[in-house]
């Protein structure tokens, strides 16, 4: 089964219990896509999944580091097995509600998700809202029906990221006191936030393309829809040669080893 999920990267908390909650309906994570989830249907029952942050990890490799084989075999003998993965985040389960925690130095955690996560939430968020920003000072530029998509889409998309960067600015600094104490943060929990700004997005371009439709405005008006529609495209695209070059083992990797410890199936 495939279900569009959306979570922000570093809101494991949400994660976790996302995938505990869909465990005890009979449904465990196979595969992390750009858009869509997997999971495959297992009978239901209680499991505990935890969300771990390996900075090493890279999307472009086609197999696993030594040093992330070498850290999923030691989560595997601790009774831990990994489920899928997106990029540097690394999702484990256990059946075992009394198995010990995969971490347990708070600091060493802090590190490795903020590690993980800087490298591509900072600059990512900064280059949208500059970009949207630049965008709102052309509307002038555009007609009125355009000129209002194209503003709505822009203040919503700086609205976004301000909330995405806030949000892991308020994690950093909570995770740190935290870890000072010697306890684990929760994340920040904002992901149902974004999803539902993203719907937002998603309506008003239904609504744009419909209003256009309805006004008869022709080719001209539907040009607003082009940046979006070819962006989507290409991210689209090159997920999808990318993955495919994944599995063909062509794309580089840091080191030797090409395949995981592969997961026990729970049995039914």
């Amino acid at each position: 089964m495939k279900r569009y999920e959306f979570y922000s990267l570093f809101d494991y908390t949400a994660i976790e219990e996302h995938l505990e909650e869909m465990a005890e309906k009979g449904w465990l994570l196979e595969k992390i896509g750009p858009f869509f989830w997997t999971f495959r249907a297992i009978p239901p029952q209680k499991l505990r999944f935890h969300a771990a942050y390996f900075p090493h990890a890279s999307r472009f490799d086609p197999g696993p580091s030594t040093r992330l084989a070498e850290f999923t075999d030691l989560a595997d003998h601790t009774g831990w097995q990994r489920c899928a993965e997106l990029e540097f985040m690394q999702i484990f389960y256990t059946a075992d509600m009394s198995a010990a925690p995969m971490e347990t130095d708070p600091a060493l955690r802090v590190r490795s998700v903020l590690t993980a996560c800087a490298r591509s939430i900072l600059p990512f968020g900064l280059c949208m809202i500059i970009g949207c920003g630049v965008m709102l000072t052309m509307l002038e530029t555009l007609s009125g029906l355009t000129a209002l998509f194209a503003g709505a889409v822009s203040g919503l998309c700086i609205l976004y990221y301000a909330i995405e960067l806030c949000a892991f600015a308020l994690w950093i600094w909570r995770a740190t006191r935290a870890s000072d104490a010697g306890e684990m943060a929760d994340s920040p929990r904002h992901s149902g936030v974004l999803r539902a700004l993203q719907w937002t997005a998603f309506v008003l371009m239904a609504a744009f393309a419909l209003g256009s439709a309805a006004l008869g405005a022709g080719n001209a008006r539907f040009a607003g829809l082009l940046p979006i529609t070819a962006a989507a495209a290409l991210v689209m695209g090159a997920e999808h040669i990318r993955e495919s070059l994944r599995r063909r083992g062509t794309l580089r990797s840091r080191t030797a080893p090409s395949s995981l410890p592969t997961p026990r199936r729970l049995s039914r």
